[in-house]
């Protein structure tokens, strides 16, 4: 070996060179492929795009305005109008309803609207409906929170609540309606035949306070019982209903008429009245509870331990009548009527027992039980007879 450097020769470099100048003229080829062709792919799917400003008959925008497009019946895509009162929606191409609907103004529908690329313009003026407004007093004060139904037929087509100064505002189109007045210790007043034409119509109410019911219901010496339900019926209506606070004091606001009035509270005996005159401006009626019989005693383990959060259950032909659990004691306390009944027992890890045909009398029956370990049994399982202590 010499150490010289053989040369390859000029032929050589010169397909290196032509064969690098003809890869950069293919791949410089592929980058325009790919950079025409791109756009192309970016805009396909994209669709059309329906635009526009929806404006009150007065020129104002309208914000919140809903923009419906349908096709055949079917909505297609919903919008909804921003502060500026634009909105924009992308459908198909193709050709639709657009429905623009606002509160206190008509609905109204462009037909035949024809969406293309790359976006269509709809604008609507929406005009504003008429006005029913009125105050409601009771014949000497403005009435607040009165609601205020305007029905067509059966159907509500506008509704309103009175302000402090017992004004009201529906908006609804042209025509004749019914109209009521609502609220609570009011009767209610109907007005029907009611013409409405634009731009306003004024219509007042007067309504008339209804009757109070009221009274104090009472227990054991003469306590007051609070939280006692008190229900007034008219055949088999609850017409209504009111609790007892903790003075024993209910009250409520029914029509006059003959009413019967039912009172109940937990731990005593239900009371109840089938013939109670209401009459203006206000009738007592008072109501005196009976404590019911407790069934109470001790429930333990078969080591004699009591046992807490035992479930006693109360049942007779007619099914469950009461439900009571043990304290950390093992003391449970239920009150029912005298009467004959089964009471089960029930705890986590123990056997279900039942005692049968347990008769209880005023004021106090006591039943003892004892359960027995059973660590495969779930919790409650199916009763089994037994005998109390």
């Amino acid at each position: 070996m010499d150490g010289r450097v053989t040369n390859a020769g000029p032929g050589k470099h010169k397909a290196s060179h032509k064969f690098l100048i003809a890869g950069g003229v293919l791949l410089l080829a592929v980058v325009l492929l790919v950079a025409i062709a791109a756009p192309a792919s970016a805009h396909h799917g994209v669709r059309p795009t329906l635009i526009g400003t929806v404006t009150g008959d007065s020129g104002q925008t309208l914000r919140g305005a809903h923009v419906s497009i349908s096709s055949s019946g079917m909505v297609v895509a919903k919008a909804v109008t921003g502060r500026d009162g634009k909105y924009r929606a992308r459908v198909p191409a193709g050709t639709y309803d657009v429905t623009f609907d606002c509160t206190t103004y008509a609905s109204l529908t462009d037909t035949a609207v024809v969406v293309a690329e790359p976006s269509t313009r709809q604008d609507a003026t929406l005009t504003r409906l008429p006005t029913l407004t009125g105050t409601v007093t009771d014949g000497t004060s403005p009435l607040r929170s009165v609601w205020v139904k305007v029905m067509d037929g059966s159907a509500v087509v506008g509704t309103g609540v009175t302000g402090r100064d017992g004004v009201y505002k529906v908006y609804v189109a042209e025509g004749t309606y019914t109209v009521t007045f609502s609220r609570y210790s009011y009767n209610p007043l109907t007005d029907t035949d009611v013409a409405m034409t634009a731009p306003s119509t004024t219509l007042d109410a007067v309504l008339n306070h209804l009757p109070e019911l009221t009274g104090t219901v009472t227990g054991d010496g003469g306590a007051p019982v609070q939280d006692a339900r008190v229900k007034v019926l008219s055949g088999s209506t609850v017409v209504g209903c009111a609790q007892t606070d903790s003075t024993g004091v209910y009250r409520l606001y029914v029509a006059e008429g003959t009413y019967a009035v039912q009172v109940s509270a937990y731990t005593y005996e239900p009371f109840s009245s089938s013939a109670v005159a209401v009459t203006a401006p206000s009738t007592t009626f008072d109501a005196a509870l009976t404590r019911l019989p407790v069934l109470t005693g001790t429930v333990t383990g078969d080591g004699g331990a009591p046992l807490p959060h035992v479930r006693v259950n109360v049942k007779n032909a007619s099914g469950f009548v009461a439900c009571g659990q043990t304290d950390e004691n093992g003391v449970y306390r239920v009150y029912v009527a005298d009467g004959t009944y089964d009471v089960i027992f029930c705890a986590r890890g123990y056997q279900t027992l039942s005692d049968t045909g347990v008769t209880t009398t005023s004021p106090s029956t006591t039943l003892d039980a004892t359960l027995i370990l059973a660590a495969s049994a779930p919790p409650c399982s199916p009763a089994r007879a037994g005998a109390h202590r």
